[in-house]
């Protein structure tokens, strides 16, 4: 779905081409580490950006694009508006993936594959009703911004304390925009969508850049790792109709 929106990199040499890229494998590198946000602006006049954080297996890309504005030390408020181009950038809902602009952009700044670059969006899921988002601007399938007074103020990320607790570098994944995705398939347990402590939504775009992690909550700057979520009994009898 969607390959032939986005024209390769010329400098994406390093990775054989594919539809889907492979599990990552081995100890990741972590990308919290705060640099000169001049790094940046620099780099853009250049063609490839000096840091070029890659997607994680699975990993949304407003997560993805909210590291690599940590990894500049950049409030990703500024850091959206340089690589979009424009001062609301994230007043649009980028994970439905049909900005081809900021796609190629990626793909060409960071010299990652077109396919990967793809699957950190919704448009990247093989069958998935894109149709929907282009005619509609949403899909009952996809947990929507709904913006109010240019904010997010609804639940529309859920996450998986357990799952940030086993990352050496957090990330958000991409299933967890889904609106049917609402268990977590290794641990077995309702995933969240809000912060446990001041039960703000998961907008991860607005925790600042000195925040100690992307899991901070952007209002009370609780760790959303340190949750406890209800384990679901996933015996045969629970699923008996």
């Amino acid at each position: 779905l969607g390959e032939n929106r986005i024209k390769p990199g010329r400098d994406d040499k390093t990775e054989k081409p594919g539809r889907f890229s492979p599990p990552l494998t081995g100890r990741r590198h972590r990308s919290a580490g705060v640099v000169p946000s001049a790094w940046f602006e620099s780099g853009l006049s250049g063609r490839l950006w000096p840091i070029r954080v890659k997607p994680y297996a699975d990993e949304l890309l407003t997560s993805c694009l909210v590291r690599l504005s940590r990894a500049y030390g950049m409030e990703t408020s500024r850091f959206g508006a340089s690589v979009g181009g424009y001062s609301a950038f994230w007043n649009r809902d980028i994970d439905k993936g049909l900005d081809d602009n900021l796609l190629e952009s990626l793909i060409d700044r960071t010299a990652t594959l077109p396919a990967r670059v793809l699957e950190t969006t919704v448009s990247g899921y093989r069958g998935f009703p894109t149709q929907e988002l282009y005619d509609k601007g949403l899909s009952a399938w996809m947990l929507s911004i709904r913006l109010r007074d240019n904010r997010r103020h609804r639940a529309w990320l859920q996450y998986c304390p357990y799952c940030l607790q086993n990352d050496d570098d957090p990330y958000f994944r991409r299933a967890w925009r889904l609106a049917c995705v609402t268990v977590c398939p290794s641990h077995h347990c309702r995933l969240l969508d809000r912060c446990v402590a001041c039960a703000a939504p998961c907008n991860i775009h607005q925790v600042r850049r000195d925040a100690p992690t992307i899991t901070s909550c952007y209002r009370c700057l609780f760790d959303v790792r340190q949750a406890w979520t209800l384990p679901l009994d996933h015996t045969a009898d629970h699923y008996r109709v």
